[in-house]
């Protein structure tokens, strides 16, 4: 009984107390002090995860509830979903007309030497990249000359060879032991602060070798400094 009187003494006050101010004022100030609430807790929430994590800085966290306050503004979370709507509709459009006329089954009669016509068919159809392109291809020239041919035989003499059998391909071994002595070299193998600690491996590709770098920099930092949770 009581609880219905101090219910109704709350609801008669509250009313005598906004009386002075327009609806819409009522109902906006609501609005934004929600909002306010939601940030404040998020980014109350972030810190406790940043500093749960050891990371250092604020500007991940502050992008963050950037981010999420923005999408809060009417319009603007539709308008960011429509833009990446967009941008998958152009993929996806992008790999389909890229896939016409692909053979998808292997042929009943082989192709003989007619593959090698197929392929210079096929790679017509690349992109003239040479002296154009960043990032994707480093060496430059004709194929037929220089470094290209150079590279072209080194390749055409171990192409049938399997680097995972040491005893039968120790030229493979070899190779790959000299040029990670070379890399480690770079890094200070024969210092002796070193230790003789300095090790690697062949990977087969710039992806690859960046992802072993950074598990072997995870790895040292867990070991070493004891960092569990590392940014």
């Amino acid at each position: 009984m009581w609880m219905g009187e101090l219910i109704s003494m709350w609801k008669a006050w509250a009313n005598e107390g906004l009386s002075d101010y327009e609806p819409v004022v009522v109902v906006l100030f609501t609005l934004v002090t929600c909002v306010i609430t939601y940030v404040v807790a998020g980014f109350l929430c972030l810190l406790a995860h940043h500093h749960h994590h050891n990371h250092h800085g604020l500007k991940g966290p502050l992008t963050a509830i950037f981010i999420t306050t923005i999408s809060l503004i009417p319009g603007v979370r539709a308008y960011i979903q429509q833009q990446k709507g967009k941008v998958v509709d152009k993929l996806q459009s992008s790999v389909k007309s890229g896939r016409e006329n692909w053979q998808t089954e292997l042929p009943r009669v082989g192709l003989g030497i007619g593959v090698i016509e197929r392929l210079e068919l096929e790679k017509s159809k690349d992109v003239q990249w040479r002296g154009r392109c960043s990032g994707t291809v480093y060496i430059d020239g004709s194929e037929s000359d220089g470094h290209f041919s150079l590279i072209n035989e080194a390749y055409s003499m171990f192409a049938h060879t399997n680097p995972l059998h040491l005893d039968v391909f120790p030229s493979i071994t070899r190779f790959e032991g000299e040029v990670v002595a070379m890399t480690a070299s770079f890094l200070g193998s024969r210092e002796k602060a070193s230790g003789g600690q300095v090790c690697g491996n062949m990977s087969s590709g710039g992806t690859e070798s960046i992802l072993l770098a950074v598990k072997s920099s995870r790895d040292y930092m867990k070991a070493k400094k004891g960092i569990l949770n590392p940014e």
